[in-house]
């Protein structure tokens, strides 16, 4: 069952957005690309396009679909797989790049190449204070909200602490989630740079927040989005569970971890041919 989502004050957004410089930028995605592109003929891009951090799944999409590639000679060079169904809603899947600000470097880069609608699936941790965790290995995780706890946001907007999805796409996902029969808990997420400096102050900060998963992207892809006015939206699933007593439990090999793992990529699928 779904925990009811409380909706974020729109007051509080529109006075980060008033806080937030819009200075030019001297470097930008588009010059890079106009760049390094420059030799090969433009060629016409989908507006939906999935960041995940499987390899498994980009591997068993690309064995199971016609598809074609793009590749995207940027800072990292990335691979765009294409994908046109028979019914229609086209769009594209790309291996994300670990990390917050490398994550931003290609979400740029999508921008400026026409993406305009973006949904991210990956594994998060769970904090805990012994008491067991709010969601389980192998549970689901519907991020209405980012704390930000890495260093890529406040480049463009330095007075949030809070970044949040897009809505409208959230409901969407939301409306999927319960179709296909998926179990899932709505809530914070806490966005952190550090993945081995998860120390017993640092999960009793963000207990006292009431966060229910930790991951290393989330807050930044919520900010850039809002930035550009483009939509994101955030899936994750728990990999582990991180007890503030110093115990680590992990299930990178769960076989549950790996079967919810495929119901979600079919579910983000979904969401991005619907168009």
């Amino acid at each position: 069952m779904a925990k009811e989502r409380t909706q974020p004050e729109n007051v509080a957004r529109e006075e980060a957005d008033s806080r937030t410089p819009r200075e030019f930028s001297v470097t930008s995605p588009r010059s890079l690309l106009d760049h390094v592109l420059s030799s090969q003929p433009p060629r016409p891009l989908p507006e939906a396009c999935i960041i995940t951090h499987s390899d498994r799944l980009v591997d068993s999409a690309l064995s199971g679909h016609p598809h074609s590639t793009f590749d995207i000679p940027g800072v990292l060079p990335s691979r765009l797989y294409l994908f046109e169904p028979e019914g229609g809603g086209s769009y594209a899947i790309v291996r994300a790049n670990a990390g917050a600000s490398m994550a931003v470097v290609l979400l740029e880069e999508l921008i400026a190449l026409g993406f305009r609608r973006f949904v991210t699936m990956g594994c998060a941790g769970v904090p805990s204070n012994g008491a067991g965790p709010a969601v389980p290995i192998g549970g689901v995780v519907l991020a209405d909200r980012a704390l930000v706890y890495e260093g890529t946001s406040p480049h463009y907007s330095p007075h949030q602490r809070v970044a949040y999805p897009d809505d409208a796409g959230m409901k969407s996902l939301s409306d999927l989630l319960t179709t296909h029969g998926i179990d899932y808990r709505v809530g914070a997420v806490a966005t952190t740079d550090a993945l081995y400096r998860e120390t017993p102050s640092f999960l009793d900060e963000l207990l006292d927040n009431g966060v229910i998963a930790i991951d290393m992207e989330l807050s930044a892809l919520f900010t850039v989005a809002h930035f550009h006015k483009v939509e994101m939206t955030g899936l994750l699933y728990i990999s582990d569970v991180v007890d503030r007593s110093g115990d680590w439990t992990l299930g990178l090999v769960n076989g549950a971890l790996r079967s919810i793992e495929n119901r979600l990529f079919t579910l983000v699928l979904e969401y991005a041919a619907r168009g």
